[in-house]
């Protein structure tokens, strides 16, 4: 006998049952993939009643950032090594399957998940993309380069590259201003300028002492001119004052750029993701 448990807010029972099951995988064939899983919009928990009791198989859906957009949903499982060819992931699948609607849905493997690989091909999923985790750690750094006071406005919509005056009538040595919106409890919004305009942007995320950053983007007349590395230098600083010790980001594995962009920060390759579409 099964129990199929559809939760927002993991309860502390919760959150050990799943500590178990993710010890369980890791030393299985096939490694989770890292997610702070309890941060996750929905969470569908299937209990084996009949003793010894424990939970058998999890799954995770983390809806787009921005309701109605185009984004797709991502979809992270787990099932006990002992438990598998039971049926279970079609279980936790059909229940999911009602919130995402028609809404493109991203499974990310990590690499050499072979029993994860085999339920996504007979589900009918394919190969999109694939990506890396990257992570740095912050403990004990003290101001980074391009450090300061940081003003926090209120809450508001996060704006997006405005029109500014053309590259060459800006110094790219001049100092880089960056301004900083709260956008919820947890989520921040990063602008920064040459001094007229808004030339790079990016955003992080807050999950206790580890933060997630994304949408790093430097006007295109501006790039390969140290305007990236210099707004990421101002956000480490930030992070760091606000007592973040891990930062974590996903970046395309074809976009060679970036990954240098990161890698001379500090931040390394932890992990290589496949995506796959549903």
């Amino acid at each position: 006998m099964v129990k199929l448990i559809k939760t927002a807010a993991l309860t502390a029972a919760h959150k050990r049952d799943l500590g178990r099951l993710e010890d369980a995988c890791k030393n299985g064939a096939d490694a989770p993939v890292r997610f702070p899983l309890e941060d996750a919009d929905l969470t569908f928990l299937l209990y084996e009643t009949t003793p010894p009791a424990r939970l058998a198989a999890a799954l995770f859906l983390i809806m787009p950032q921005i309701p109605d957009s185009n984004d797709a949903a991502e979809c992270i499982a787990y099932t006990h090594p002992a438990l598998r060819r039971r049926g279970y992931f079609s279980r936790l699948f059909e229940a999911a399957e009602t919130e995402i609607a028609e809404t493109d849905l991203l499974f990310p493997v990590c690499r050499g998940g072979r029993g994860t690989l085999k339920a996504l091909e007979a589900l009918g999923a394919e190969f999109s993309h694939a990506e890396y985790r990257m992570d740095l750690s912050l403990p004990g750094r003290g101001p980074l380069s391009g450090g300061g006071l940081f003003a926090v406005s209120r809450p508001q919509a996060a704006a997006g590259l405005q029109a500014s005056p053309p590259p060459q009538s800006r110094n790219r040595d001049a100092p880089l201003i960056c301004a900083v919106t709260q956008e919820a409890t947890d989520v921040f919004s990063y602008s920064f300028s040459l001094g007229n305009g808004e030339d790079a942007a990016c955003h992080t995320i807050r999950y206790g002492t580890s933060a997630c950053l994304y949408g790093l983007s430097v006007r295109p007349a501006l790039r390969r001119r140290g305007i990236g590395s210099r707004a990421l230098s101002h956000v480490l600083a930030f992070l760091a004052r606000e007592g973040v010790r891990l930062v974590f980001l996903h970046v395309s594995g074809d976009n060679l750029p970036a990954v240098s962009l990161y890698k001379k920060a500090g931040f390394r390759i932890a992990e290589t993701l496949s995506y796959y579409l549903y």
